[in-house]
């Protein structure tokens, strides 16, 4: 729990999304229908993490797709769910996929994330 906690800190004081202009809302408005988007009936936990993450933040950009991925985390940890270090990599993953362009739609994002999560 400690270094989940060092980590939210870390990102949330980091240089590097100083430039960045987020709406700390916008996830909450779009993580319902990606979640079911992603919901197929064998896809993986980790694929899931991955492409919603990575959708997130085409729409609501960086921090606040890590933000949401790391409240899920929390609320897990608060007996919400299963909580893993391993869905913070997968949340970590489809982000980069987006912020470095490498996914520009939500297709993309689940092509991707389906590679690496098979």
């Amino acid at each position: 729990m400690l270094k989940l906690i060092s980590l939210l800190l870390l990102l949330n004081s980091s240089a590097s999304f100083a430039n960045e202009e987020e709406n700390f809302v916008c996830s909450a408005f779009y993580v319902k229908p990606l979640v079911a988007k992603v919901n197929a009936p064998n896809a993986r936990d980790k694929f899931k993490h991955c492409s919603v993450s990575c959708m997130l933040t085409l729409r609501c950009g960086t921090l606040d797709a890590y933000s949401a991925g790391l409240l899920k985390e929390l609320l897990d940890m608060m007996g919400m769910g299963n909580p893993e270090t391993a869905d913070i990599r997968a949340n970590v993953a489809g982000i980069t996929f987006a912020k470095k362009k490498e996914a520009t739609n939500d297709e993309e994002c689940m092509n991707l994330c389906g590679k690496l999560y098979p």
